[in-house]
């Protein structure tokens, strides 16, 4: 395969480098991301053009595992307003390795051989040098993935390095196997997480795969009937999991491998391709902590504890010891709905979100009280999982969301940061009340009361979930704002900054004796 404009180098977990203090401190300050794709990389060198089969045979030389490294970055610098860290690498540190050899072998030209650093945001000038400044406190350790990134042709392709396969895979590559038919799975009678994670991928992704997968019965054995192999039965079409050997055991995978790495559902996973799906990370985080590491829920909270899906399947188990299928009956639609959030929550609503920015119908900005510096978002749209999404993906401190349908317009916030909405409120329900014309007196206690105001529907206040709501989630016979959107964002704007920070949670301490 010949890329064009084609790098080599190390790419890093997104959420951990953003959750750096100096980076988080950087975010505030207004330093944006060149691009805006949710993914760090070390860059170890470009190519003009490349073939990466060469690339692959000249790899291969270096006989050392090559797809996973630890990277230290202790260091930072700033030029022309591009700010960069700078790594410490130690002389075995994987990276110097395919540097060098890519260089050795004639593959990179010397001239595009750039100093190791992660980009932070700003214009990159392109320079040559990118040197250490001043020093990262505290350091920034990561593990990275080797990625080849380049077009072929007209198609952008991105690959990741295989120490078991010593070549560059596309992870996103439609499965290669010869699909195996399958009329029935089987597993262990007693239901764990890994098994149900494991049923789950399998009827939803593993239909190319596995034909039939997907109405095949699940049966519950002990053990294997006397004579069979697992290879056996599936040519058979009885697919075994986790169960005497075969394609989908743990146990048996680990042992060759020498490494405690693999549940049932990340073996499932990898054989379809899926593994990196971030929709199905927490899935298989938890599946394989609740099988390889024996720890159910980890909080210590007894609420957190027996409402925990692990410690409900272990109820679930217990009460119908011997009728399995009913505990997968409630476990695998809690999954699912799991499954299906996180794909909007990774994949739809950034998409959304991007779109909406780049549309004009939404934008973000800043604010202050009192001490407290505030990351705020204002949007139109009539999806009501995007203002969720931006308090948690984005961590936005204020959303203020229009539905673009109907004018009704909800102010939400992170309860954490205890805004003061009150002179909000106050403001709202007082130009309200002047354009409805209904004649109420303005009372200051009265409009900035919590819950909602004779005469004046549109407008509630919710001091528990510290919203202010016009129709909230499902509007009902709510009436919309008579204000534009625009008119309710200038007086949050304005008014935000007259509010206590913290004097909600500070009157809740007081209700509740602390």
């Amino acid at each position: 395969m010949q890329l064009k404009s084609a790098w080599i180098g190390y790419n890093f977990p997104f959420d951990t480098v953003e959750a750096h203090p100096q980076i988080v401190k950087w975010r505030k300050n207004g330093l944006e991301k060149r691009v805006k794709m949710p993914e760090h990389h070390m860059t170890l060198g470009y190519f003009d053009s490349v073939d990466s089969n060469k690339l692959t045979d000249a790899l291969k030389k270096l006989g050392i595992p090559l797809s996973q490294t630890s990277v230290v970055f202790d260091g930072f610098g700033v030029i022309d307003g591009y700010t960069y860290l700078t790594p410490n690498l130690t002389e075995e540190n994987p990276s110097n390795a395919v540097r060098k050899t890519i260089l050795d072998d004639q593959l990179l030209l010397p001239e595009n051989d750039k100093d190791f650093h992660l980009s932070i945001g700003g214009a990159d000038p392109f320079t040559s040098s990118k040197p250490k400044e001043a020093d990262l406190v505290p350091t920034l350790t990561v593990n990275g993935r080797l990625v080849l990134v380049g077009k072929e042709g007209e198609k952008f392709v991105k690959l990741f390095w295989d120490d078991a396969k010593q070549t560059f895979i596309d992870p996103n590559a439609k499965q290669t196997h010869a699909p195996i038919p399958v009329e029935a799975v089987v597993i262990f009678p007693k239901i764990q997480a890994d098994t149900c994670v494991a049923l789950y991928i399998l009827a939803r992704f593993g239909k190319e795969a596995f034909p039939g997968i997907d109405v095949a019965p699940v049966l519950f054995w002990s053990s294997l009937p006397e004579g069979k192999n697992p290879d056996q039965l599936l040519a058979e079409g009885v697919l075994t999991i986790d169960l005497g050997g075969g394609l989908f055991d743990h146990h048996i995978a680990n042992t060759e491998s020498g490494k405690r790495e693999d549940c049932a559902s990340t073996l499932i996973a990898k054989y379809l391709g899926i593994d990196q799906n971030n929709a199905l990370k927490k899935c298989l985080a938890w599946a394989k902590r609740d099988d390889l590491e024996g720890k159910g829920t980890i909080s210590d909270d007894p609420l957190d504890r027996a409402f925990g899906l692990s410690g409900l399947m272990m109820n679930l188990n217990r009460a119908f010891p011997d009728d399995p299928k009913r505990t997968l009956d409630y476990i695998l639609p809690l999954i699912h709905f799991h499954v299906l959030e996180e794909t909007k929550r990774s994949e739809e609503l950034p998409l959304e979100w991007q779109i909406l920015l780049d549309t004009g119908k939404a934008n973000q900005f800043d604010l202050k009280q009192g001490n407290a510096d505030l990351k705020c978002a204002y949007l139109e749209t009539d999806n009501i999982a995007l203002a969720g999404f931006l308090r948690a993906a984005k961590r936005m401190d204020l959303v203020v969301q229009r539905r673009a349908s109907s004018g009704h317009t909800n102010i939400i916030t992170r309860q954490l940061r205890s805004i003061d909405l009150r002179p909000v409120v106050e403001a709202l329900r007082k130009e309200e009340a002047k354009r409805k014309d209904t004649g109420i007196k303005f009372d200051r206690v009265l409009f900035q009361s919590p819950g909602r105001i004779e005469g004046l529907d549109e407008w509630y206040y919710d001091d528990a979930a510290n919203t202010i709501q016009n129709g909230g989630v499902n509007p009902g016979t709510t009436p919309a704002t008579r204000m534009s959107g625009e008119e309710v964002l200038e007086i949050v704007k304005r008014m935000i900054p007259f509010g206590i920070i913290g004097a909600l949670k500070r009157k809740k301490n007081i209700e509740l004796g602390k």
